[in-house]
């Protein structure tokens, strides 16, 4: 009779058990940006393996090189520099969006594409080469169809780089890498009482996970470069694909060839406020990315680039690879 009770009595304790715990899972808040692992995600190789959330997930990247400008003149390297990188992206595993000599509203066509893709869980990198310019405290990237005829004309004619900003941060994905080869000298400000040069700096201290490279310290103007790449494209197309190498890494090197090739002259500059350690092309054997070539082997010349939106058109096309 003692035996039963106390058998009874350890049931009923096992039963309390178990339905307390059922209930206290039910009562767990679900995370919103969960999702299940997916297998047919390209892998994203940190070096800090806490940041459990940048482990995994798409590469998209916008791309944007502008030089067949109506006013202010053409540029020599930007439609180079926007197609050797997308298709070095590309190789690297991301999706891209390549679109050339476009006007504003195509930019934010591109941009709301862009955007769209990033979505939650995603490495997101925009990627500008052309005309820029600071007002204000804001930077502007310049359509090749703007009409400025005064500094307050940025608002309406050109697209601002705290819009691109915002767009990533709206996306809630995991990390944003903004590449801003628009540090040449620009004639249009010239026109302006202010005449600054350059870009201005970019604070990221509201918004995490961004890193954004300049071509040239904040106020400085960029080589164009005297070959088929920008000087700082250039740099950043050699080293970007060597195995292993963090994103600090990487730009710390390629400042120091800017730096050595300009004489000093110009330097570029980085701000990040990403958490982890990423890299374009982990260690082999860590990832699912395959390379277009091999991983030694320079970028081979494009021949089967076809831009998204506008044709390379003009004079400005003279020498590229027919697309």
């Amino acid at each position: 009779m003692m035996l039963s009770r106390y058998l009874h009595s350890f049931l009923l304790g096992l039963a309390i058990s178990t339905f307390s715990v059922a209930i206290l899972k039910l009562s767990l808040p679900v995370r919103a940006n969960e999702r299940a692992p997916n297998t047919a995600d390209v892998n994203i190789e940190f070096g800090n393996t806490n940041t459990d959330r940048y482990s995994t997930g798409r590469r998209v990247a916008l791309i944007i090189g502008n030089a067949n400008y109506r006013i202010g003149g053409q540029l020599r390297n930007p439609l180079n520099d926007a197609q050797d990188m997308e298709r070095a992206l590309r190789g690297l595993g991301f999706e891209t969006i390549l679109v050339t000599d476009a006007t504003l509203r195509e930019m934010e066509e591109s941009l709301n594409e862009f955007s769209s893709a990033i979505r939650q869980g995603s490495v997101g990198i925009f990627y500008y080469a052309g005309h820029g310019v600071q007002s204000a405290g804001e930077n502007y990237l310049i359509p090749v169809n703007a009409q400025i005829e005064v500094e307050q004309d940025l608002r309406y004619e050109a697209l601002a780089v705290g819009q691109v900003i915002g767009r990533m941060e709206a996306a809630e994905n995991d990390a944003n890498i903004l590449i801003l080869d628009a540090c040449r000298d620009n004639p249009l400000a010239r026109r302006w009482r202010s005449s600054q040069q350059g870009l201005t700096a970019i604070t990221t201290s509201t918004a995490e996970g961004i890193f954004i490279a300049y071509a040239t310290a904040p106020g400085d103007v960029a080589d164009d470069g005297a070959g088929r790449n920008g000087t700082f494209t250039g740099a950043l197309l050699r080293h970007i694909r060597t195995p292993g190498q963090q994103l600090e890494q990487l730009f710390n090197v390629v400042r120091a060839e800017v730096r050595d090739q300009t004489n000093g002259e110009q330097v570029p500059w980085t701000a990040s406020s990403l958490i982890g350690n990423f890299a374009f092309l982990p260690e082999p054997g860590q990832s699912q990315v395959t390379p277009a070539s091999p991983i030694s082997a320079p970028l081979a010349p494009i021949t089967n680039v076809t831009p998204r939106r506008l044709p390379c058109a003009g004079s400005v096309c003279e020498g590229l690879p027919s697309p």
